[in-house]
């Protein structure tokens, strides 16, 4: 919803030259927001990790002898339960964990904002300004960078983690050596 719509998820294969072709085909659609769902049993991904990173993608035009390079501005996002994750994965990785404490979290009911997706469509103008009130007050602060970093990540490291500590919300980055 940060764009105005939900975004397609998709998949990822394991076999390294599929997920570098589907890489470069998600890359070419230019989503702000690449969301890769449902992984079950864990990334190791050499393209993936390279993806990660990468601020433009090279790749080969399927079918031609010619380079496509596309540039990578995206977020992507990842959905899992427990995933392992190689080691050159997890250093590229913010984690957010969410723990219904129930053994079926798709039965509960009694949510505050139920539905979810159709409350966030109707407070999209509130959410995103409260976001933009925590950017502008971290703005008129001096813009204090973060205190944690994040390898190949240390620029946004620093922003995000400034905007979160003026606005006093602790945890950024406090579980990386634990991931």
């Amino acid at each position: 919803m940060t764009v105005g719509k939900t975004c397609e998820p998709t998949t990822l294969t394991q076999d390294e030259d599929e997920a570098r072709k589907k890489i470069t085909s998600i890359l070419a659609k230019a989503q702000p927001v690449i969301l890769l769902d449902n992984i079950r049993t864990g990334l190791d991904s050499s393209q993936l990790a390279s993806a990660l990173t990468a601020e433009t993608w090279s790749d080969r035009i399927l079918g031609q002898t010619r380079m496509i390079d596309l540039p990578n501005r995206a977020t992507w996002i990842v959905t899992a339960n427990n995933p392992h994750l190689s080691l050159e994965i997890a250093r590229r990785c913010v984690r957010v964990r969410l723990d219904a404490k129930t053994d079926r979290p798709w039965a509960r009911t009694g949510f505050k904002h139920s539905p979810l997706r159709e409350w966030t469509k109707t407070n999209r103008v509130r959410l995103v300004r409260a976001v933009l009130v925590l950017v502008r007050a971290w703005l008129a602060a001096g813009r204090p960078p973060g205190k944690r970093t994040l390898g190949s990540f240390e620029s946004w490291a620093a922003v995000v983690g400034g905007i979160l500590e003026h606005a006093e919300i602790p945890g950024f980055l406090h579980d990386t050596e634990e991931l």
